[in-house]
């Protein structure tokens, strides 16, 4: 035992006596022991606080666990921190090909978006390239196999994959996720069972796979486009605003939309005892993950017939530009549900900044981009890969339309400067 700090014993007559002085062979071994330690300390400190860099190894699970912190830490505005563990992740050896992927992805759009780092930005893009080139980045999926049924192997991968599917950011750790590991192994059996008796191949069931595959792939092929356009410059995104939304002066607006008349009147109610609308859009609107701020759709001009997020509204945009800023109109009731439109404030027919409006001229800017790279990317692809209909075995339904399967003619036309 301590007493005053030095250590103690009982003698048998229970009488205390302190070892101030002890020989010099225990002073050796508390020396070690005392070394021991501290180079422990040193180590769990060094492995706490040091990032992962290239050539290091981190398994799935530690990368799926920082990709969480890293949304964390961004749902806290701690951009740095949160730039940082993405690229922990990204760096680090050993990590799935998807998931350092999604890292990079991550890490883009935290420097662009929220730490106005433009290169930055562009070398994670850069970055991101190169992973995809390298042949051996598929490897770490046969580290990290976790099961195998019949001749199928299931890899942790897939396991974290699918638990984010169903469990959003929640950390894959604890009870649950045995329990979910048991489950999906379960449900892996049964479709191997599936695939044993041939149902992949019969009926509704091939129908929906096969649908199911050519909507992924196009999914799949969407966001590589993506990923390959160049980030505009603030110049490039004003300029292509002023041609996109000028002409005319105009309003910008933001809105809520709800799926029924029950939501509706819930959310008209708040607004009228007035919360702020940006804090409904957030908690209630179907688009508020797609917006800025949760609402904002950007500037309308009067002569437009349709809004987007809204559609088609032939008279809306000029009610909205003559009424005052700050004025609310809903419930509109469209095919996508019940709006409540806001006239955030009104803007000039040249736009002289994007105050306000970066995220969705940003948006409208990729949009146009993308629709003009796939028409090039489809007219390459007919004149190389030419399709081929056999209208005689259309059943009398009729062959689609030649334009449809013909090249286009100026791919580059396909894509208009118009909303």
């Amino acid at each position: 035992m301590k007493q005053g700090g030095k250590h103690v014993r009982r003698s048998p007559g229970q009488t205390l006596f302190v070892m101030n002085n002890p020989g010099p062979r225990r002073k050796r071994v508390l020396m070690k022991a005392l070394m021991v330690v501290l180079l422990l300390a040193v180590l769990f400190a060094a492995f706490k606080i040091l990032p992962v860099g290239n050539g290091d190894q981190l398994s799935t699970r530690q990368a799926t666990r920082l990709l969480a912190r890293g949304a964390d830490h961004e749902a806290q505005g701690l951009f740095e921190s949160a730039a940082a563990t993405y690229e922990q992740v990204a760096t680090a050896e050993g990590v799935d090909q998807a998931l350092r992927r999604d890292a990079y992805r991550r890490l883009e759009r935290v420097y662009r978006e929220q730490l106005d780092d433009p290169d930055a930005a562009a070398d994670a893009r850069r970055r991101m390239a190169q992973l995809q080139q390298r042949s051996s980045a598929r490897e770490g999926d046969r580290e990290n196999i976790v099961a195998r049924i019949g001749e199928e192997e299931v890899t942790l991968a897939q396991v974290l994959y699918a638990w984010s599917r169903f469990n959003g950011e929640k950390p894959p750790v604890g009870e649950d996720f045995g329990i979910f590991v048991r489950n999906y192994l379960d449900m892996a059996l049964l479709a191997d069972e599936a695939r044993r008796l041939g149902l992949h191949e019969q009926g509704a069931l091939a129908l929906e796979l096969n649908l199911n595959r050519l909507v992924s792939l196009n999914q799949a092929m969407q966001v590589e486009m993506i990923d390959r356009l160049e980030a505009p410059t603030d110049e490039q995104l004003l300029e292509f605003a002023n041609r996109f939304w000028g002409g005319e002066p105009g309003a910008l607006i933001g809105h809520i939309v709800v799926a029924d008349a029950a939501a509706a009147e819930a959310v008209g109610k708040r607004i009228k005892e007035g919360e702020d609308f940006g804090a409904v859009a957030r908690a209630a609107s179907l688009d508020a993950d797609m917006l800025q701020d949760g609402y904002k759709i950007g500037p309308v001009r009067a002569s437009q017939e349709g809004i987007d997020r809204i559609g088609p509204a032939p008279g809306l945009a000029a009610r909205l530009v003559a009424s005052e800023d700050g004025v609310t109109t809903g419930p509109i009731k469209t095919a996508r549900g019940q709006h409540f439109i806001r006239v955030i404030e009104h803007v000039p027919a040249a736009l002289e900044s994007l105050a306000g409006m970066e995220e969705q001229a940003l948006m409208a800017y990729q949009r146009q981009q993308l629709a003009r790279a796939q028409a090039e990317l489809m007219a390459r692809l007919r004149r190389e890969r030419p399709i081929e209909i056999y209208g005689d075995q259309m059943g009398g339904i009729g062959a689609p339309p030649e334009a449809a399967i013909e090249p286009a003619a100026d791919a580059k036309g396909a894509a208009s400067d118009q909303p």
